[in-house]
């Protein structure tokens, strides 16, 4: 595996839902720090009557609108925001690879060789050296 390739599996399956989580959770705790006003919008759906769930981007639409009456809130929860992106970069960076044969080889790769490769090369190297000794005639 060359260090260029991108993982889409470790995107899709580790930092998408991070940045989802994050923006959500943000979203959420702006409509409830504002006291889930009818400005902000009809909901996306409600779970039990009373406890609204809006679209998770929604914090950025409100941020826009609505920043002047509030600052201090919008501030407060665009740290929670922006620590999605260095809580997905941690993750990204620590994941391990779903390739990990590929990744064990991977500095063999620019010789060509890979060591599945090379260890059957030298098991055939093995097997020829002993039938080699096998087929002297001995010294005495």
């Amino acid at each position: 595996m060359y260090a260029t390739r991108i993982l889409w599996r470790q995107m899709i399956l580790a930092v998408l839902p991070i940045v989802l989580a994050t923006t959500w959770a943000t979203t959420q705790q702006v409509a409830w720090k504002l006291g889930y006003q009818p400005q902000s919008g009809k909901p996306w759906f409600e779970v039990v009557p009373g406890l609204p769930i809006y679209f998770p981007v929604a914090f950025f639409w409100w941020w826009y609108a609505y920043d002047a009456y509030a600052p201090e809130v919008f501030v407060e929860r665009a740290y929670i925001a922006a620590s999605d992106g260095f809580l997905s970069i941690a993750v990204a960076v620590t994941m391990p690879g779903p390739l990990g044969q590929e990744r064990r080889n991977a500095w063999l790769a620019p010789l060509g060789w890979s060591l599945g490769e090379s260890r059957r090369r030298s098991d055939r190297a093995r097997r020829r050296g002993a039938r080699r000794a096998r087929s002297r005639p001995s010294a005495t």
